[in-house]
């Protein structure tokens, strides 16, 4: 499998938060009935919110210098490289 390029991986990165965050949501409807149903849930979205974020910190990088743009804005990115100015 070939690396993710910086689009890719922030796509991931976007895909995981909405993981996360429909699996924190439908756990939380089972916390008070069926509180081992939430923990798993909740847990599998914690999982995953952190595999995406590590991807995030490694493969969302500059192709040009090899930056980390991990810090941009996650919906609407830069351009440019903030490091080395080249067109992404």
């Amino acid at each position: 499998m070939k690396k993710p390029d910086w689009r890719q991986s922030r796509r991931l990165w976007v895909g995981s938060l909405l993981v996360f965050l429909a699996l924190f949501v439908l756990g939380w409807g089972f916390e008070s009935s069926h509180p081992a149903v939430f923990q798993v849930l909740t847990g599998l979205g914690f999982a995953v919110l952190v595999a995406g974020a590590v991807q995030n910190l490694l493969f969302c990088r500059c192709p040009h210098c090899g930056r980390s743009l991990s810090y941009l804005r996650m919906l609407q990115p830069a351009e440019f490289c903030p490091y080395c100015g080249e067109r992404l």
